[in-house]
């Protein structure tokens, strides 16, 4: 239950933190509706994939750090 909670909440922040950065430099790219460009699409999936690594590795060390101190 907590592998789920943890992707679920990872998710979350990850498209909130994502859609900042992508406010912040200015990417307004809709995959299904503008025209298909590789380099926005590759720029897009690359920063959304920075950003979810980050933050599961983050929680991930959150949510199970109690399992480390008990053992």
């Amino acid at each position: 239950m907590k592998e789920f909670l943890l992707i679920i909440v990872s998710l979350l922040i990850t498209d909130f933190l994502s859609s900042q950065v992508y406010a912040w430099i200015h990417l307004e790219y809709r995959l299904f509706q503008d025209e298909f460009d590789l380099g926005l699409f590759l720029l897009d999936f690359g920063i959304f994939l920075l950003i979810a690594m980050i933050v599961y590795s983050l929680l991930r060390k959150i949510f199970f750090q109690e399992r480390s101190v008990r053992s």
